[in-house]
């Protein structure tokens, strides 16, 4: 077992992080054993919702069963493998050197000092003036700080209320399109993974997402729209490293900040990148809640921390075993270096079709044709450019300014 699940106590947590409380939930968690996982509200006329197990006081009983099925399923790793991290930072602009309770120098410089990254992600209606201060922090501290997308304009239900995929496509390349510009003016990059607002993206959208381009997106939810209701079928949706959806777009888990900091332990030993994320008000009183998940988070075990697209780009679970290979893939556009033993590619979730229901896949190898004007990789198979349509950027006006929702 890993290093930082080895001899702990369930629900043990440090102090100021409501160490009582956690053990209640644990002794709970002891009593009630796998009835958690089974336990679920009934639906009128539709499927058993499952519980939330990965939850502090509750995941720890499942611990033993987890690995016992990872020995039998496919043995142990000769080496672990390096649990990828990122902190994410929703809504700031880049307007000045501050935002709300965020300095991006103090921030830069702390990333630096206690070895971690933060992602800021940025709204694409904010990106039209960029500030020389804090563009200049982020060119300067590349290894620390990098952006990502939230969003587009920032509206309410943004990228999860129904639409057509025609409207869908002009939501995500409006928001494509002013990225680029602000990459010109700026001379830094933007990833392209989209952070949703308020943690929900539509099928639809998640759809147009692939069309278009984006190696992920980061939300707290493996099917992050309400309405679905196919969880008989995908049972293990949100215990991998990522979802495939929409057509192959990995939706890959991230947490709040707020978090009790042992979810981190059971999500590391799931082979999940370890991507918390918070809001500058969360931040109100100092970055000691980053440096404490950062701590935390080098206990259980080797953490490297990097951008979300280094994330998408290597969110992949290996395993060599009697001379062979092999690669459990949870990425479009996988960049690893080759093992020395002959490599079996294996599919790390069946993706759903561009509608959002499920889509069955044919086997380890798979080519998909994306909107884009960009070469991407899906699976293990080079993907080249479709001619598809292209949408300039939305007419700014004073609809989203003034009804974005904050």
């Amino acid at each position: 077992m890993p290093a930082g699940v080895r001899g702990r106590r369930s629900g043990l947590a440090p102090a100021g992080h409501g160490g009582r409380q956690a053990d209640l939930g644990a002794d709970r968690g002891r009593r009630n054993g796998l009835r958690d996982r089974e336990r679920a509200p009934a639906r009128a006329g539709g499927p058993r919702v499952p519980a939330r197990p990965l939850v502090a006081g509750r995941f720890w009983s499942l611990l033993p069963v987890v690995h016992f099925l990872k020995r039998i399923s496919s043995g142990e790793p000769a080496t672990p493998n390096a649990h990828n991290a990122c902190f994410v930072i929703d809504d700031p602009n880049l307007r000045f050197s501050s935002y709300g309770c965020v300095s991006f120098p103090d921030l830069a410089r702390d990333a630096r000092e206690c070895g971690y990254h933060v992602a800021v992600a940025t709204i694409p209606l904010d990106l039209l003036l960029p500030g020389r201060g804090a563009v200049g922090v982020v060119r300067t501290f590349r290894s620390e700080l990098s952006l990502a997308v939230h969003g587009n304009d920032h509206v309410y239900r943004e990228l999860e209320r129904r639409r057509s995929a025609a409207e869908a496509d002009r939501l995500i390349l409006s928001a494509d399109a002013r990225v680029p510009r602000f990459e010109e003016r700026a001379g830094i990059s933007i990833e392209r993974v989209m952070c949703p607002p308020h943690g929900g993206c539509g099928p639809e959208t998640l759809a147009a997402l692939f069309r278009c381009g984006f190696l992920g997106l980061a939300a707290s939810r493996p099917f992050p729209w309400d309405g679905f209701a196919d969880q008989r079928r995908w049972r293990l949706g949100g215990w991998l490293p990522a979802q495939l959806a929409g057509g192959g777009l990995p939706v890959m888990p991230r947490y709040h900040l707020s978090r009790h900091p042992d979810d981190l332990v059971f999500r590391a030993f799931l082979g999940q990148p370890l991507m918390v994320y918070c809001h500058h008000e969360d931040l109100c009183d100092g970055l000691e809640p980053l440096r404490a998940a950062a701590a935390r988070a080098a206990e259980v075990g080797d953490v490297r921390w990097m951008s979300l697209a280094s994330i998408a780009g290597a969110n992949a679970l290996f395993r060599e075993q009697d001379g062979v290979a092999t690669v459990a893939l949870h990425s479009r556009d996988l960049r690893i270096p080759r093992p020395a033993a002959p490599t079996h590619p294996s599919r790390g979730g069946t993706p759903h079709s561009r509608s959002g229901r499920p889509g069955e896949t044919g086997g380890g190898r798979r080519e998909t044709r994306c909107a884009g004007r960009c070469r991407r990789q899906c699976g293990d198979r080079a993907l080249e450019p479709a001619t598809g349509s292209r949408a300039s950027d939305s007419a700014l006006g004073a609809w989203p300014t003034s009804s974005r929702d904050e």
